[in-house]
């Protein structure tokens, strides 16, 4: 058996009886979310994308800066983020473009369509009526000719109006 005569006092970093052995700062590791690199008494961690922090420990916020527009909602995720746009009358990545209520065409009977936000506003040819100028207008209802006369609807001009070539 042999008997130290001696005893050293480690510099930071080293064990040992000779302070011979370096330690691994990084056994076991302390990065959460990140790869460790050993340094003498220390050690640095580089951190996956979207965490920051001494063990790469704080998930960063991708929200803060508040990409998302038109008062659509931002979501945290790793390393990215998510605009939920419902209810906003916009789409896209940030909420940035308007939602087309015009489309895909909901006016009937060739009535032109306004796109409104969150909403749209059909312009109806006489003798239709309704959000959609769905109802057809029974302009003949009361009876308005007189003596006789026969009444025809301004919505069907098909009745009174000739086909080029008749």
């Amino acid at each position: 058996m042999h008997v130290f005569l001696f005893r050293c006092i480690c510099a930071p970093g080293y064990t040992g009886k000779k302070c011979e052995t370096e330690i691994n700062e990084c056994d076991p590791n302390p990065c959460q979310h990140g790869q460790c690199t050993d340094l003498v008494a220390n050690y640095t961690c580089s951190c996956e994308a979207g965490y920051e922090g001494r063990d790469c420990e704080v998930n960063i916020d991708e929200c803060e800066p508040q990409p998302c527009l038109h008062g659509s909602t931002c979501i945290d995720q790793i390393a990215a983020f998510l605009c939920d746009c419902t209810d906003t009358g916009y789409q896209g990545p940030h909420c940035e473009t308007e939602v087309d209520d015009c489309e895909p065409q909901p006016c009937r009977h060739n009535a032109t369509c306004e796109d409104l936000l969150k909403d749209y506003k059909c312009h109806c040819y006489d003798g239709y009526d309704g959000h959609d100028c769905e109802i057809d207008i029974d302009e003949c209802a009361d009876f308005p000719c007189q003596n006789g006369a026969m009444c025809y609807q301004k919505s069907n001009p098909s009745i009174y109006i000739p086909v080029s070539g008749e």
